[in-house]
């Protein structure tokens, strides 16, 4: 029972403690709210309007998402106005200057983020208040800023983005509550400003506007916080652009491995999936917007276009180097002037000691057919010219006449085939020289593809554009 009563004695004694609080304070604020609402707009003359300074301070750049296009970001609003209400003699109070007071006992004024993507529209995280004895008050919420932001994807992977954050009074006109920059500041500040990953903060300006709107007859006033990034582009060079060119690269090989290899098509479809995977994958990566073409869905789909023309050069390369002249015949005049002659010599081949760029020769030249020999006249003149020699009889005649006949067949037979075996190897030179060509076409194609996405990068563009001026001007 005593126990008890000590121990509700001893809460009493800590309640009591912890009520007394500083009476200086409790006078102060007493003497400070005695008579006075938080409604109460703090000027002295309903007529004159209330100066407030802003200050923005961006902690760090928590997200930007392309496809909703929206940014979220995290910092504090630094608010300063003049309380004529709030003023008192610090040496009536024993030299106390500033005191703290919550946010909902005095008059704040309604400002909001215009541009809110939030669901609560209200980023703030309302706190107390500083009111020094001349005053003046600081109001300094942190919050959560959660703002539509108009994201231009057209260089993606190296695009800018300005962001902007739109802050004003929402019932107060400028008449009323004049909103200002903070002088001495610019109204920004980024020296706790915590590095992102992926965007980098280039810069952030503040700029004022009175703006009319449709609603309303008078003017209303906001104070537009513009934020400039960059995008970190590092980590899709590494993972995108590179492995894309390096893919493109492997369609060249196509054109240098001979078509009697036998897997010259096998290695053309190789890199086309490839190229198909690959770019299924990195579509994860990349903002799923419709308002504008990426710069490296630009590339990627250049890419895709000629590596599926190589494909189709591959196959009409092979359909010339297997070409069976038995069954399509030989090449054309006009065909072997263009493929044996002219795009040989522009292409830069070797030409042979012959003066061709076959080293065969063409067999109707060097072939003798024993079509116009005739057995019978040949032999009755070595008949009348030989003296003393035993005369022919006609078993002899009939039998070198049937080994004309197997001889002509020879001759015929042979002659035969080495026209096709010519006409083969014309057709096999010819895919050759459509290798060389489809070669030099596709690395030009490369190369120009791959410049000119290069160049069509902001950064890059700029620099050598600057650096092509500062060059021409001395």
């Amino acid at each position: 029972m005593i126990s008890s009563y000590l121990f509700i004695s001893y809460l009493l004694n800590g309640l009591l403690i912890n009520v007394s609080g500083d009476p200086i304070e409790h006078e102060l604020l007493e003497d400070l709210f005695y008579n006075y609402t938080p409604l109460e707009r703090p000027v002295a003359n309903h007529k004159d309007s209330l100066r407030v300074n802003l200050k923005l301070s961006i902690q760090q750049i928590i997200d930007i998402d392309e496809k909703n296009q929206i940014m979220k970001a995290n910092g504090w609003m630094d608010m300063k106005w003049n309380n004529y209400r709030m003023t008192w003699n610090p040496e009536l109070y024993d030299n106390l200057t500033k005191i703290r007071i919550p946010y909902d006992r005095i008059w704040v004024p309604d400002l909001l983020l215009y541009n809110s993507a939030s669901e609560e529209f209200d980023p703030f995280i309302h706190t107390h208040i500083t009111v020094d004895h001349q005053g003046g008050n600081l109001y300094v919420p942190p919050g959560i800023f959660e703002s539509t932001c108009k994201i231009d994807v057209s260089n993606f992977p190296f695009d800018q983005q300005i962001c902007k954050l739109k802050f004003g009074i929402w019932t107060y006109t400028g008449e009323m509550v004049d909103l200002q920059v903070e002088p001495s500041s610019g109204g920004t500040d980024i020296t706790e400003y915590m590095e992102n990953g992926e965007w980098m903060l280039l810069d952030v300006s503040a700029t004022r506007h009175e703006v009319q709107y449709k609603c309303c007859p008078n003017t209303f006033i906001d104070i537009t916080f513009y934020m400039t990034l960059e995008r970190r582009s590092m980590f899709y060079v590494v993972n995108l652009v590179i492995p894309c060119i390096l893919n493109s690269l492997l369609t060249l090989l196509t054109f240098i491995l001979p078509a009697q290899a036998g897997e010259k098509i096998t290695l053309s479809i190789t890199v086309l999936l490839a190229q198909i995977v690959f770019m299924l994958l990195v579509m994860e990566s990349m903002p799923s917007t419709s308002d504008a073409i990426p710069l490296i869905s630009k590339y990627f789909s250049f890419s895709l276009f000629y590596v599926c023309a190589s494909v189709g050069a591959t196959v009409y390369v092979l359909s010339f180097h297997y070409c069976v002249p038995e069954l399509f015949g030989p090449m054309s005049p006009k065909m072997r002037k263009i493929f044996l002659h002219l795009m040989p010599k522009l292409l830069h081949f070797k030409k042979y000691p012959n003066g061709e760029y076959l080293c065969v020769k063409d067999p109707t030249k060097r072939l003798k057919c024993l079509c116009n020999f005739d057995v019978t006249q040949d032999l009755f003149d070595d008949e009348k010219s030989a003296t003393g020699s035993q005369s022919t009889t006609y078993r002899d005649i009939k039998m070198l006449q049937s080994l004309h006949r197997h001889l002509r067949y020879v001759a015929h037979k042979l002659s035969g085939d080495d026209k096709w075996e010519y006409s083969r190897l014309e057709w096999q030179f010819a895919a050759s020289v459509l290798d060389r060509l489809a070669l030099w076409f596709f690395t030009i194609l490369v190369f120009v593809a791959t410049l000119s996405t290069l160049f069509a990068i902001p950064s890059i563009n700029k620099s050598f554009y600057f650096h092509g001026h500062s060059n021409l001007n001395p």
